[in-house]
């Protein structure tokens, strides 16, 4: 947990005068190849994919059918908070998870 870490943001918003909607709560930086079982998230989530592959796996219930995403190096996932999800990695990942309310 980083409390100091939204002070860069509210400098950011005395400079555009412009107050941005959410305050962050969490920076985690995770990696390996453990998988993450279905669970729900009680904040949002951005999360920063850096190394490898992975698989997302987002469902309206917790054991429904499922959609999947495959993030690559680079790309970047949002999503909001209350979103059944797993996540599936296929060999050794990094990624930077943000959570934010």
């Amino acid at each position: 947990f980083f409390p100091e870490a939204g002070k860069p943001f509210s400098f950011l918003n005395e400079m555009i005068g412009y107050e941005t909607p959410y305050s962050f709560g969490l920076i985690n930086i995770v990696g390996g190849e453990k998988e993450t079982p279905p669970h729900i998230d009680p904040r949002d989530v951005c999360s920063w994919h850096c190394i490898n592959t992975v698989e997302w796996r987002f469902s309206s219930e917790l054991e429904g059918e499922y959609v999947s995403l495959t993030l690559q190096p680079g790309d970047l996932l949002y999503m909001p908070q209350g979103i059944f999800h797993s996540i599936h990695p296929s060999e050794p990942r990094a990624s930077i998870i943000l959570n934010y309310n």
